[in-house]
């Protein structure tokens, strides 16, 4: 919750909306109603493994940018991240400047007459992209 209020926080000029999903069914489920601009993924949440549940949601919302993040086995994760195609990887601890700018370079830029847009937060937090490494 602590990231996704900073999230909130750091967006509210952008006029974008953060949404949580506790879990991978509920998750599902946003992500069949609404469209989002990005999405952060835990990849240790209750409900389903990880990257199947990251599988069905790339199915469900296949243009926005899939930013995994995940404390366990990094050498593994960054592999799958990088073989799904996936956006980037964020190993934790969360560095949330970092985070911030890496999540900005993937968001659509909008125009202050923009109506508010959805930014999705699956639980939890560092910014890699599978070609670029931020530390």
């Amino acid at each position: 919750m602590a990231l996704s209020n900073r999230l909130r926080f750091a967006l509210r000029d952008q006029r974008m909306e953060v949404d949580v999903a506790e879990s991978a069914a509920t998750g599902l489920i946003s992500a069949h109603a609404a469209h989002y601009d990005a999405l952060i993924v835990d990849l240790i949440m209750p409900g389903v493994p990880g990257f199947k549940f990251i599988e069905q949601l790339a199915h469900i919302q296949p243009v926005a940018p899939i930013i995994v993040m995940s404390g366990f086995d990094v050498e593994r994760c960054e592999e799958e991240v990088h073989r799904l195609g996936l956006t980037a990887f964020l190993s934790k601890p969360i560095n949330f400047a970092q985070l911030l700018r890496g999540l900005m370079a993937v968001l659509p830029h909008r125009s202050a007459q923009d109506r508010p847009e959805r930014l999705r937060r699956i639980p939890r937090s560092r910014f890699q992209r599978p070609n670029q490494v931020f530390r």
